[in-house]
C-alpha cells in the first residue's frame, strides 16, 4: 500500500510543495518587478514600429500610396532615429505599473486557484 501512495505521488505532484526548480511562492517585489520591466523592455522594442504605424494612419489620402517602410525611410531622412521614439516617456510612465499590476494579478489569481484545487482534480 505504501509503494502504491509512493507511485500515485509520483504521477501526481502535489501543486503547492515548493521544489528546488519551482519555489511555491515567488516574493510579490519580484513579481511586480518582472511585470513592470518586462513592459519596458516591450516598449523598447515596438516603440519604433507603433510610430511608424501611427504616421501611417494619419497620413493624408493624397499622401496614402506611400508604403510603411517609404514612412520609415521619410521619417529617419527627415527627423532622425530619435523620432522613432517619440511618446517613448509617457509609454514608459505608463507600461510598468500596468504591466506590474497584471502580473501581479494574475500571479495572485494563479495561486489562490491553485491552492483551491485538490492535487488531480483534473487528471482524466
Amino acid at each position: 500500500e505504501q509503494q502504491q501512495q509512493q507511485q500515485q505521488q509520483q504521477q501526481h505532484p502535489d501543486p503547492h510543495k515548493a521544489t528546488e526548480s519551482s519555489p511555491a511562492c515567488t516574493s510579490s517585489w519580484t513579481i511586480i518587478m518582472s511585470g513592470g520591466l518586462a513592459g519596458v523592455c516591450y516598449w523598447i522594442v515596438a516603440m519604433p514600429m507603433d510610430v511608424i504605424k501611427s504616421r501611417y494612419q494619419t497620413m493624408k489620402a493624397s499622401a496614402n500610396s506611400m508604403s510603411w517602410i517609404q514612412v520609415l525611410k521619410q521619417t529617419l531622412r527627415h527627423e532622425g532615429v530619435g523620432a522613432l521614439y517619440y511618446g517613448f516617456n509617457p509609454a514608459i510612465l505608463r507600461a510598468f505599473p500596468t504591466n506590474a499590476a497584471t502580473f501581479y494579478g494574475m500571479e495572485w489569481c494563479k495561486n489562490t486557484l491553485t491552492l483551491s484545487t485538490p492535487a488531480g482534480a483534473y487528471d482524466f
